[in-house]
């Protein structure tokens, strides 16, 4: 997960579901202005669920003070929305009328499991728990939410909710016990965990932000039309696969012996290595050594129409740095005969004016994993390409 920009992307939000009840309670105080003058608000619960052994984590308790009653029903409704919130309580406007106090939770930071679990029922807490810290991003995201307005899952959230997480760890570190020390490692990798986020959300340099196109083709036409054919062969038997990226799935094949043949991989890899990586590398100013292909594979969009993905919605890589080679060529040519497809292209939606690349036949667009984009759609045709993740270091 990654904080883009000063939102997080929904994406990874998701549709959270309600984790289980954790073993011991966290409590966090929000300042805010409160008008006692507003009507007062009424009284909900919900039911709460029974302590599962093999879970930790927290609950969040928050006095509301000063502010509007129509700010704190806007932020109890973004609360109730998230299926995240397994128990979403509050108590009744307090007598002197200084605002109410509501507890939020469970967020399941880790599950271990219990004797006699399925494998099924194990799987399915561990993801629970796996989704509980970006639950835990957005609780603290609506309740602080303006009027109104949609939650916001920015670097202040991630450091409210990094200070609350720290909170509860400091007195667990004096405590000995078995308890206190499973809580205490609980809470220490959740907040390495976060602290990734943070340090992977912060904005992307100059340096880093700038996207290029290669200054020499990297393959020859004849190279990209064999790729494209030993793709399409192995396809006819085995099909396109769409489960490999499951977060944002592309038809594609995995460059690999197996599935394109031996000298095929071997020209790719052997052509992405002398011509491509030297480049990046002086264009980022990354040193030459440290750079290697973490995995490459060849992906095919095609418009609805026919049966296929068009493109991809916008996105970061899971690498440092990608690229996004053309293997066929959708540009008109002179005399206004058309290329093999329409649309297509690699859109950067954080940059100015948000360009779009298609390079030519054989170049590729260069950029950083981090650097926001989506696959522009195909609507006619058929379009491949060669992406890339890069790992350095």
């Amino acid at each position: 997960m990654r904080i883009v920009s000063t939102v997080l992307v929904r994406k990874y939000v998701g549709e959270m579901r309600g984790p289980a009840v954790p073993p011991h309670k966290a409590y966090i105080m929000q300042t805010m202005p409160w008008q006692p003058a507003q009507p007062a608000l009424p009284y909900k619960r919900r039911r709460r669920s029974s302590l599962q052994d093999g879970q930790c984590g927290v609950w969040v308790r928050v006095a509301l003070r000063g502010v509007d009653a129509r700010t704190v029903r806007w932020r109890l409704e973004l609360l109730a929305r998230a299926r995240s919130v397994g128990v979403l309580s509050r108590s009744k406007p307090r007598s002197d009328g200084d605002g109410v106090d509501i507890k939020v939770g469970p967020f399941v930071l880790r599950s271990s499991g219990r004797p006699g679990q399925s494998v099924e029922q194990f799987c399915a807490e561990v993801d629970r728990a796996k989704e509980s810290l970006n639950s835990l991003l957005w609780c603290f995201a609506c309740l602080a939410a303006s009027q109104g307005h949609e939650p916001e899952e920015n670097l202040e959230v991630a450091h409210h909710v990094r200070d609350f997480l720290e909170q509860r760890l400091h007195p667990l570190k004096s405590r000995s016990g078995t308890a206190a020390c499973t809580r205490a490692e609980v809470l220490s990798s959740a907040l390495n965990h976060l602290a990734q986020i943070i340090e992977e959300s912060q904005p992307l340099s100059e340096a880093h932000r700038r996207v290029f196109t290669s200054a020499a083709a990297v393959l020859t036409p004849k190279q990209c039309r064999r790729v494209i054919k030993s793709a399409e062969q192995h396809a006819s038997t085995h099909g396109w696969t769409r489960d490999r990226h499951m977060a944002y799935p592309t038809n594609d094949l995995p460059v690999t012996a197996a599935v394109l043949g031996s000298q095929t991989a071997e020209v790719l890899c052997d052509a992405v290595n002398a011509k491509l990586l030297p480049e990046l590398a002086e264009l980022f100013n990354l040193e030459r050594s440290k750079l290697g292909i973490q995995e490459m594979f060849v992906a095919k969009y095609e418009p609805i129409v026919a049966g296929g993905l068009p493109g991809l919605e916008e996105h970061e890589d899971g690498s440092e740095f990608s690229f996004v080679l053309s293997l066929n060529d959708g540009q008109r040519n002179g005399g206004g005969v058309k290329g093999e497809f329409d649309g297509g292209g690699t859109r950067f939606v954080h940059l100015d004016g948000q360009p779009t690349y298609r390079p030519p036949l054989g170049y590729a667009t260069l950029f950083s994993g981090k650097n926001r984009h989506c696959g522009v759609a195909t609507t006619r045709g058929v379009r491949y390409i060669l992406a890339g993740f890069l790992r350095y270091g």
